[in-house]
Order: C-alpha cells, then sequence, then structure tokens
C-alpha cells in the first residue's frame, strides 16, 4: 500500500511496518518521522503525512484483528482419530471448546494437556486447517494385563504398568495377573512385578497363547504362568524376563507339557519337574 498527499509524496506502508516488530510503537513512530523527513516537506505537511500515516498503519492492524476475530475463521467442525478406549465425555468437553474458537488463535497445547489427563491417552495432537477445521489425533496406550485389588476390583494396565481403568467387571480380553493387588486408582503405576507380568503378557508368542492359562504374581520377587495342563512355570524376580520366555518356549517345542508339573526359569536354566 502507497500513501499520497497533496504535495505528492510517495510513503510505502511495507516501508514503515515490515522492519517494525509488532507492538514496537516508538520503532514505528520514529520509521515515521524519518520517511517524513525525507521528503522535504514543510513541517505542517510532515504532521499532516504523519498523521496519514499512523492513520494507514492503524487501520492495517484493525484489519487484521478483525479478520482473526471473523466467525468465517471459527472452528465449526472437528474430527477425532484414533480413539477406541479414551473417556468419550472428555473428548466431547475438548469438542466443545474447539469450537467457535479462531483455527488461527486457539489454544491447542491447553487442550491437549486436558486430553492427555485421560491414562488411556499417551499423547495427543490437534490441528486446525483453514477456514473452520480442527483435527484431534490420539494416541491410546494398549492394555496388556488385568489384575484384582482388595476392594474386589479390576485394574487394567499396559506394559509400564500403568493404571489405565478400574472396572467393577472382569475383563476376558487381556490376560489375568493372579492373586490380590494394591487398590490402585486410574493413572497409578503397578509395582515392577506388575509391569514385568505385563510385559511378559505382550510378549507371549502365538504357538504358546493357548497354552496360556494365566500369569500371576506372589510377591516382589515372584512372578510366575500357569498353563493350561496345569504346569506351573517360575520365573522368579521381574528381570530378564524376556530371555527366560525364550528358554520356557525352546521346552515347551521339545517336551509335552502333560508331562511337566513345574518348570523353573528364574536362574536362568531351566529346570524341569515331571509329573
Amino acid at each position: 500500500m502507497r500513501i499520497f498527499d497533496e504535495d505528492g509524496l510517495d510513503v510505502s506502508l511495507a516501508e514503515i511496518v515490515e522492519p517494525v516488530q509488532w507492538g514496537a510503537a516508538s520503532s514505528i513512530r520514529n520509521r515515521l518521522m524519518r520517511v517524513v523527513r525525507r521528503s522535504g516537506a514543510t513541517p505542517k505537511n510532515r504532521r499532516k503525512q504523519l498523521l496519514i500515516a499512523i492513520a494507514s498503519v492503524v487501520g492495517f492492524f484493525s484489519l487484521l484483528i478483525v479478520v482473526l476475530a471473523s466467525p468465517i475463521f471459527s472452528v465449526r467442525n472437528v474430527k477425532v482419530e484414533g480413539v477406541r478406549y479414551a473417556n468419550s465425555e472428555l473428548i466431547e468437553s475438548v469438542i466443545s471448546s474447539l469450537k467457535g474458537e479462531s483455527v488461527l488463535t486457539v489454544d491447542i497445547n491447553v487442550l491437549q494437556d486436558r486430553l492427555e489427563s485421560d491414562p488411556w491417552i499417551e499423547s495427543s495432537r490437534i490441528k486446525t486447517y483453514l477456514p473452520s477445521t480442527a483435527v484431534i489425533e490420539i494416541n491410546e496406550r494398549l492394555p496388556a494385563a488385568w489384575f484384582v485389588g482388595v476392594d474386589n476390583r479390576a485394574r487394567v494396565i499396559d506394559v509400564d504398568g500403568l493404571v489405565l481403568a478400574v472396572l467393577d467387571g472382569r475383563p476376558t480380553e487381556y490376560m489375568l495377573i493372579d492373586g490380590v493387588g494394591p487398590n490402585l486408582i486410574a493413572g497409578a503405576t503397578a509395582a515392577p512385578e506388575y509391569r514385568a507380568a505385563a510385559q511378559l503378557a505382550q510378549s507371549i508368542p502365538v504357538e504358546i497363547q493357548t497354552l496360556v492359562k494365566n500369569l500371576g504374581v506372589g510377591g516382589s520377587d515372584s512372578v510366575t504362568m500357569t498353563l493350561t495342563t496345569g504346569t506351573l512355570v517360575k520365573f522368579g524376580e521381574p528381570v530378564d524376563m524376556r530371555n527366560k520366555l525364550v528358554n520356557v518356549v525352546v521346552l515347551l517345542r521339545r517336551q509335552d507339557p502333560n508331562g511337566i508339573l513345574e518348570i523353573d526359569v528364574s536362574g536362568g536354566t531351566p529346570v524341569v519337574k515331571s509329573a
């Protein structure tokens, strides 16, 4: 945009605005004064030119504010991706908070923090698109196993031992960790032995999955596995679980579990007790 007065002064608004940081009022004023002085105009005309330039700058920023606040750029369409377990009421509240906000100025960080307060949600990302769309991307934690607390309610945990949910019923789609555990709330982290059992549940290869009845925890140094044949597998302390599981799988490939009463891999090398 260029500005002309009655003396023919040609002043570029870009010359005035571009080098100046937003909100730097004194810098804008100084820049305007330098531009006006270069014109060689009289003091009276300089004042006129300065007022015209200031009015143009104010008009420019006013127009910008109007554009940012325009309902044309308000969020009207919200898409949600990746949700299976997350709290539906929380998702709906975030959607409500998004609608009506400008896609250019909405504070997505606050809304993402709200979403990630749900233990099921490991991470979230909100993207906005002109003119009026927002997309909520959810990355959920995966349930690995469950155990019963002293209160007789089920705790669903992931491979990190994080309690994802506390249920009144008994889940059937996850591996049971037998025994009675602590009354943890959703969002709390279970002890290392429960974390190890959950990781074990996720690591069981397909070839022996149908043989596994449940896992178990008996104190801080005892993780077990019970097979459908009644065979008890002792893993001992919750360390080096992957190698211990490999030893169990190799053993079961070679021997019929129906003839095995107990397999002890707590020391690394399998010790078999026959039926």
